[in-house]
Formats: C-alpha cells, structure tokens, sequence
C-alpha cells in the first residue's frame, strides 16, 4: 500500500517521455522515491531492485547524456557499473560475516557477480576485438582490470569455498580468452575450415573450464576429486 503514491507519481511523471524526455530521469526519480523503503525494509529483493534502478539510471544518462557530449566513454561506462556492483557485493559479504545474512542471500550474491562481470567483460571484448588499438582511451583499462577483478574474485570465493561464485568467474574468463583466440583464428578471414577449428576450440576451452571446476570443487571439500 506505501508504494502506490510513488507508483501514481510515475505513472503520470512517464507520460513525459512521449515528448522525447531523457529516460534516466525516471528511474533516478523512481529510485529516489523508493530510497526510504529500501533503506528500512530489510528485504534483499526491494535492494536487488534498488540497484536494478541505479544501473539504468546511470546505462541510459551515459547513453543519452555523457556519452554523446564526450563526458563519458563507453568503456568507461561499463567499468563504472562493473564497480557499482562490485563495491556492492563487497558491502554485501562484509555486513554478512558480521550477522547481516538477509542482506546478501546467496541468489543475490550470484546476481551481483554475474552483473560485475558482465560489465567488465564487455570493454575487455571489445578491447581484444579492435586488436588492441583503442577506440577510445578508457578501453585500454578494460583488459588490465578484468584480469585484476576476475583473479581476486576466484581467490576469493575459492577461500570461501563457493564453487558457484568461481564458476561464474570462470565462464567470464572463457569468454575473453575465447574472444582473444577467435581474433587469431580468423585473422580478417572467414573460411568454413576456421569456424570448424574455432568450435573445437570452444569445445576444448568448455571441457578444460569444466574439468578445472570439478577439481576446484574437489578440492574445496578437503578431499580428490572424483574427474
């Protein structure tokens, strides 16, 4: 019942966007209106819809605002987000080893995760795609900081023995090297033989990502593995 004011307010406030109104401003107000309710509520999912909110906030003022008046780069953006979230996991898993767990249940950790490595994931893409020259000079920082992010997040959730959490890491870090190796495979050419050595190559690739994982988890549970 709290709600419906803001959820009347926002569905008046949208009409404005028929004009052709830049979009962030309703999801920053929607955010602003529903920052007291997610501040008291103690409720992970209206915090999970807290920070859906401010990640579309910032994606569209970066798309319709920063970006095109060079404020921003799309790099930059990207690895703004991918810090967004990953400062918030980090605020997640240090208020729950001191007794907060309803802050971070373990479908938000992985939601988190999964949203910080695809944001760093991208500009590292896009990074090795363009063979190394930037478009822009943000992206030659995406590369260095996915490399960064990737091992501290295995070395850590390893520690915690999450298999989850480094399989995520894991599949991100197949999707570069994939991306790297694909780049010397085609080399500017696109023959029938080279899609056909490229898919052995995600076939090799998935099967040793999967083989490392099961040793992972063997050895997270203090014993060999059954590979």
């Amino acid at each position: 019942m709290r709600d419906r004011p803001a959820g009347v307010f926002l569905a008046v406030f949208g009409q404005v966007y028929q004009t052709g109104a830049d979009a962030y401003e309703l999801f920053q107000g929607w955010l602003l209106l529903s920052l007291v309710w997610i501040l008291v509520s103690r409720f992970a999912g209206l915090w999970l819809t807290g920070m859906v909110l401010l990640n579309l906030a910032l994606i569209f003022y970066g798309t319709q605002v920063a970006i095109p008046n060079e404020a921003w780069t799309a790099s930059g953006m990207f690895l703004l987000l991918a810090g967004l979230d990953a400062a918030a996991l980090a605020l997640g898993e240090w208020v729950t080893d001191r007794g907060v767990a309803w802050l971070l249940p373990p479908w938000l950790r992985q939601i988190l995760l999964a949203a910080g490595l695809t944001f760093l994931t991208i500009p590292a893409f896009l990074f090795i795609v363009e063979g190394g020259h930037s478009w822009e000079k943000t992206t030659a920082w995406a590369l260095p900081a996915f490399v960064i992010a990737v091992a501290a997040a295995c070395l850590f959730y390893f520690r915690r023995k999450n298999i989850l959490s480094v399989s995520s890491c894991t599949l991100a870090s197949c999707v570069v090297l994939l991306a790297a190796i694909g780049r010397g495979v085609f080399q500017g050419h696109e023959e029938a033989w080279q899609f056909l050595l490229f898919g052995l190559i995600v076939v090799a690739v998935s099967g040793g990502a999967a083989f490392l994982l099961v040793r992972i988890s063997g050895l997270m549970k203090g014993g060999p593995s059954h590979a």
